[in-house]
């Protein structure tokens, strides 16, 4: 599976490597920093950064899953957080980089919670309630024309 195909995103930004669990409510990536990666300042990728990292598993899961029932992959939109929590500083080249994230409401318009953990060569790093939306065609096309 080649992820820039469900993201997006311009290569130099896409923070998956790869998927190694997908189901029903959940999904697990994992990816390595790489020196190319164009979120690095000085070697290193800030920890608030994690949000978009956890953003785009969810982009991936979404995309996946709207796959699996027929439907093309949309748009997506990270709405907010809760609870986001640092316990590691930064990210460095080199580091392996899970995230799993599990949905904790999902409604039929697209707005969903999940709850996201981002682990450090296996230590949590940080975690977070990321709030989204992916809307469909039809919602997006009124939006644009109201």
């Amino acid at each position: 599976m080649n992820i820039s195909d469900h993201l997006p995103h311009a290569s130099k930004i896409i923070m998956i490597d790869e998927v190694v669990e997908f189901g029903a409510g959940k999904i697990k990536t994992r990816s390595v920093i790489k020196e190319d990666n164009g979120f690095l300042r000085d070697g290193k990728i800030e920890m608030y950064k994690a949000i978009e990292i956890m953003a785009q598993a969810l982009g991936v899961y979404d995309s996946k899953t709207r796959e699996e029932s027929g439907k093309k992959s949309g748009l997506g939109f990270l709405l907010g957080s809760r609870k986001f929590e640092i316990f590691i500083p930064c990210l460095s080249v080199g580091d392996e980089v899970e995230v799993v994230s599990i949905c904790s409401i999902q409604d039929d318009s697209g707005f969903g919670v999940y709850d996201c953990e981002l682990y450090v060569n296996g230590i949590l790093g940080s975690k977070a309630s990321l709030s989204v939306i992916s809307p469909d065609d039809d919602f997006l096309q009124k939006v644009l024309n109201d």
